[in-house]
């Protein structure tokens, strides 16, 4: 029986495609996978607020380790990319030619949404009842996410070891770390330390 532990997600990115990235945080033993299975793709899709409870219900009873395996390579070239773009390396078509790969297998459907009284968007809107519907999402999710440039703001976490992605959303970019509470926090005390103990050699 699979610990419910395995199936919590760390849903902190600001957006979905951020959030994938997070399904392979670093632990003391080293980089650990967390899309192991459909039943695991399908919580985080549902945690991400990809899909409802039902389709994640019927989609965890699914054993398409095919799928899982593809958004696995999905979230592995994205961060490839985007850590290329952060070493001044441009080297996206890798990445495009696997999503494009993914979308069109399928096609969604064209909907016009209202956000608000006077705005509006159009969206590509696919019903997820199969493993490979699930895919189409994820690889539309990156294609989103690259498309809406807010990959532009994606920074890893400076935290020491830690390898977590997150969208930088604050106005002056002032955002470091996965959470405050955590690596945040311990940035700060380190930081706290190294100022005293510089302040005692001096004394």
């Amino acid at each position: 029986m699979t610990d419910r532990s395995e199936l919590n997600f760390l849903i902190i990115g600001g957006h979905p495609a951020a959030d994938l990235l997070n399904t392979r945080p670093m632990r003391a033993d080293g980089l650990l996978e967390r899309l192991t299975s459909m039943r695991h793709l399908a919580h985080w899709a549902h945690q991400a607020g990809l899909i409802s409870a039902g389709a994640m219900r019927s989609l965890s009873a699914s054993d398409d380790e095919h799928v899982v395996k593809e958004a696995q390579r999905l979230r592995e070239t994205l961060r490839t990319g985007l850590q290329n773009y952060r070493d001044g390396k441009v080297a996206w078509r890798g990445l495009a030619t696997k999503v494009n790969a993914v979308l069109k297998r399928s096609e969604g459907v064209q909907a016009l949404d209202v956000n608000g009284p006077e705005e509006f968007s159009v969206s590509f809107k696919k019903p997820v009842k199969t493993p490979e519907d699930l895919l189409w999402l994820i690889a539309r999710q990156i294609a989103d996410f690259l498309a809406s440039g807010d990959w532009r703001r994606s920074f890893s976490c400076e935290g020491t070891g830690c390898v977590l992605w997150f969208v930088d959303r604050t106005k002056n970019r002032s955002r470091h770390w996965c959470r405050m509470e955590t690596c945040g926090a311990r940035a700060k005390a380190k930081a706290y330390y190294q100022r005293k103990k510089s302040a005692q050699h001096k004394s």
